[in-house]
């Protein structure tokens, strides 16, 4: 029981990790793309 509560805990914890890291990316890129943009756009 310990160990599958302790997989399950860490299943969550990895796909959340993994959805952070994948909206702090999209994100990211987002802003890089936007800055690019209206740099261009100055210019």
């Amino acid at each position: 029981m310990n160990e599958a509560v302790t997989i399950g805990g860490l299943a969550m914890f990895a796909s959340t990790a993994l959805i952070i890291v994948l909206g702090l990316s999209a994100a990211g890129i987002l802003t890089f793309c936007e800055k690019r943009a209206g740099h261009i756009g100055n210019h």
